[in-house]
């Protein structure tokens, strides 16, 4: 619930949010202590995000305990993680690039963020969907929510590796 949680209680754990705050830094819309709500705000994530990815790991072996499919535990977890960490670098590398964030201030954050996507890209290619199905048509008619998240999750995923080492080259 958001008024309880605030923006982590989105599905998106508030990234798109946060993304928009930044980009309004960015064009001089939020200053002084409203850029300063942002950037403490954007510290907070910093926090949260390996926290929360380690979280996803712990969440699908409880799942796989309590008698879930070991695959579709494996999926829903690397899918999971694959937003965030998407969502994570795209949200840092932004920041990073307007100077709402300082190198230091995300990089603990982005390189948990980068470590998981090599462990989320090599699991979502041998183990979750080596046929490449995921992504097939005949997925996307007969079950068109897995489909889809699958699609977006791996969209977020690609989007946050571009953006942050697109920032990392200058």
């Amino acid at each position: 619930d958001p008024s309880q949680s605030g923006t982590w209680a989105y599905t998106c754990g508030g990234f798109h949010l946060l993304s928009a705050l930044v980009e309004s830094v960015e064009a001089g819309y939020l200053v002084g202590a409203d850029r300063q709500r942002v950037v403490d705000r954007l510290l907070l994530l910093a926090r949260r995000i390996p926290w929360e990815l380690q979280f996803r790991v712990a969440q699908e072996q409880r799942a796989v305990s309590a008698g879930i499919s070991p695959r579709r535990a494996a999926r829903h977890a690397v899918l999971a993680r694959m937003k965030l960490a998407g969502h994570g670098l795209d949200v840092l590398g932004r920041s990073r690039a307007v100077g709402v964030l300082t190198l230091e201030q995300a990089a603990k954050a982005a390189q948990s963020c980068r470590n998981a996507s090599k462990q989320i890209i090599a699991r979502f290619l041998m183990e979750v969907d080596p046929q490449g199905l995921l992504l097939s048509p005949q997925t996307e008619a007969v079950d068109p929510q897995t489909w889809e998240r699958a699609l977006g999750d791996g969209c977020h995923l690609l989007r946050g590796l571009a953006v942050w080492y697109s920032v990392s080259q200058k």
